[in-house]
């Protein structure tokens, strides 16, 4: 039965695969952090920073994957038909029709919470544990704008798989 919605793209999209997407940027948030407490700026400015960056690569990343779904539903289409005659190739496409849209999704998220955390960060509250808190803030601000471009990399092998099969006739 197909599902449609949140429900059909997370159905085929597994909070494992979910997992797998977050090691890179993990990765980088854990390098990136200790390498900001050893610097000379501030932990607040450290954020700030990653911040802008973000309200501005975030909203390209999010075009270029939209327009690599767009480009893969424009492959599957003229051959569909044929493609799909293969149990495998259901099932390839339902995976990377979700994979695209979960990766949209999240995307946009991560767009969202950089767009709200750039307000909060520029209301400049302060506090004791104001640099605790900025330090945390970066290595999560880290990962949700290295989120869509390690996304790239997956996008980019989906299409290749994309073209491989779509040759089979």
């Amino acid at each position: 039965m197909i599902k449609f919605g949140l429900k059909g793209i997370f159905k085929d999209y597994s909070v494992g695969e979910f997992g797998k997407d977050l090691i890179l940027p993990f990765l980088v948030a854990c390098i990136l952090t200790p390498i900001m407490l050893m610097s000379n700026k501030s932990p607040y400015h450290c954020l700030m920073e990653i911040l802008n960056f973000g309200i501005i690569v975030v909203p390209i990343l999010i075009t270029l994957i939209l327009t690599a779904y767009v480009l893969l539903l424009s492959m599957f289409g003229s051959t569909l038909k044929d493609f799909c005659t293969y149990e495998s190739g259901v099932d390839l496409h339902k995976k990377l029709n979700s994979g695209f849209a979960a990766n949209l999704i999240i995307s946009i998220l991560s767009l969202v919470g950089i767009f709200i955390g750039t307000f909060i960060a520029k209301m400049e509250f302060y506090s004791d544990y104001a640099n605790s808190v900025n330090q945390i803030a970066y290595a999560i601000y880290v990962i949700l704008v290295a989120y869509p471009i390690f996304s790239l990399f997956g996008i980019t092998i989906d299409l290749f798989n994309v073209g491989q099969v779509t040759r089979i006739k």
